[in-house]
């Protein structure tokens, strides 16, 4: 299996499972549920440990 298959399998694995992916973003600032990226986008999130 090469390197794109297993990238390929692993993104549709997560997404399938409500990840969701974006590319070419920087993260500026975590802070509690919230993600700053880089031009001012933020994404609300939750995460369980």
């Amino acid at each position: 299996m090469n390197n794109r298959s297993v990238e390929e399998k692993a993104r549709s694995f997560l997404e399938r499972r409500g990840v969701k992916f974006l590319l070419g973003k920087g993260v500026k600032k975590v802070e509690e549920g919230v993600a700053q990226l880089e031009g001012g986008d933020r994404i609300e999130f939750s995460a369980a440990a």
